[in-house]
């Protein structure tokens, strides 16, 4: 339990946004109040956001290459997906879809939803398309079959 500093009412720590900055690990607003304050302060904030990239365009666009940069995506991937480097470093190097073999300049990370296991890496339409079956080997077992049966 923990109480919010601006409605001092004692929450569940589910109730308020992730924070480093505190002991808890939560920040002190809870939710609702966060979110009320936001709305009632998001002109300031956008014109905030907006002074500032205007003003440091550059280190912007500077640390929006870094986060291409290959170190950056490996500790993002480990973080993620909870691998080791090394896997993390090998899954990279694969440079095909492993279910239509295409090379693709972008493979994304495939991974199963349920248990959050890396299986490997696939292109986007061979992602999309296990996602579109909700990952259901019985349902692409019968869209296999159908697509076998209607082109014989």
């Amino acid at each position: 339990m923990k109480t919010c500093f601006v409605c001092h009412t004692d929450k569940a720590l589910s109730e308020f946004h992730r924070g480093s900055k505190s002991k808890s690990g939560r920040q002190g607003r809870c939710k609702a109040c966060a979110a009320a304050w936001y709305q009632a302060n998001k002109e300031q904030i956008r014109a905030k956001q907006n002074a500032h990239l205007a003003a440091n365009r550059e280190a912007v666009n500077r640390r929006a290459r870094e986060r291409y940069n290959v170190k950056y995506k490996v500790r993002r991937l480990v973080k993620m997906y909870g691998i080791p480097e090394e896997e993390v470093l090998a899954l990279l190097t694969q440079a095909t879809c492993f279910l239509c073999g295409r090379s693709e300049t972008r493979l994304g990370i495939d991974h199963c939803h349920a248990t959050g296991r890396v299986r490997g890496r696939l292109c986007v339409n061979c992602n999309n398309g296990l996602g579109r079956f909700k990952d259901d080997p019985i349902l692409l077992r019968r869209a296999a079959d159908y697509l076998e049966a209607s082109c014989a």
